[in-house]
């Protein structure tokens, strides 16, 4: 898998978890300096670990709930 399609799956998954008005509203307001760490967690925390074969988007809401 390549940085691309990591990005494109934690993408999806971000949308799943949070929600496209909670994503769009993150990369709209990203700065020079926010940009790269959003597209890092986007890539390998939500696209790389959250993307892993056995997990699904109800165990990931799960774990970030209070």
């Amino acid at each position: 898998m390549d940085d691309r399609d990591r990005h494109e799956k934690g993408m999806k998954i971000r949308r799943e978890v949070l929600g496209s008005a909670h994503v769009d509203r993150a990369s709209q307001t990203a700065t020079d300096f926010t940009a790269p760490f959003q597209d890092l967690i986007t890539r390998y925390a939500w696209g790389e670990v959250w993307s892993r074969p056995g997990l699904s988007a109800t165990l990931v809401v799960s774990s970030h709930s209070p």
